[in-house]
């Protein structure tokens, strides 16, 4: 079985814009999205090999990191938001039980 090979000319050749996110904080995560994609686009492993495993898991240990960096990041820049909305929520129920009273 052969290993698949990446082209480098194929991949220099493929200029990919990425898309305007509204989320600014987002934008490294998309940058190194985008890096992996043209990285491994084609890629087959051959996992049936040493080597072709070994490289299969690295490959699939970056998309992890890159997946659960994200959510850390998710959770970090909506918790004022989050922490905002549910003082809304507590002082409208506090509001509307003083209303019913």
């Amino acid at each position: 079985m052969t290993t698949a090979t990446i082209d480098p000319l194929d991949v220099a050749s493929e200029v990919v814009e990425a898309p305007k996110l509204a989320v600014t904080e987002y934008d490294p995560t998309q940058a190194t999205l985008l890096e992996l994609k043209k990285l491994f686009k084609g890629v087959i492993f051959p996992v049936q090999t040493a080597d072709g495993m070994k490289d299969a898991k690295e490959a699939a240990k970056k998309l992890t990191k890159l997946r659960t960096s994200l959510e850390t990041l998710r959770k970090k820049i909506k918790e004022p938001a989050l922490r905002r909305s549910q003082a809304i929520d507590s002082e409208a129920k506090a509001l509307t039980a003083e209303i019913f009273a």
